[in-house]
């Protein structure tokens, strides 16, 4: 109903989408790197976000918590920059925007 659902701009709600199926028992934004040609782990971490539906790859780690570091201080920048983009065109309500520049990553997630 219209008191509590808002329509956004596709690229915020992909923005939330959740691809928890994809890293299996990593922390959000973190996946076990396969040697090549194989399904063996070789014991690196590749670290990636979406973003307007596309994958961008911020690097790769022995240790899944620093990857989680990385990918948690991209996401939330990202989630400003989405704010004052979309809050300056018009196109959300403050309590959107407001939402979006609080926005936090937990490793819990």
């Amino acid at each position: 109903c219209p008191e509590h659902c808002i329509f956004v701009p596709q690229s915020i709600n992909s923005f939330f989408t959740d691809t928890s199926s994809t890293r299996g028992d990593c922390p959000r934004g973190v996946s076990k790197r396969k040697k090549k040609g194989t399904d063996e782990f070789n014991g690196l971490y590749n670290v990636s976000c979406s973003v307007d539906g596309n994958s961008v790859y911020l690097g790769r780690t022995t240790c899944p918590v620093v990857g989680f570091n990385k990918y948690k201080a991209f996401k939330e920048q990202y989630a400003k920059k989405l704010a004052v983009k979309h809050y300056g065109e018009g196109n959300i309500p403050l309590g959107v925007y407001n939402a979006l520049v609080n926005f936090t990553v937990s490793i819990e997630d």
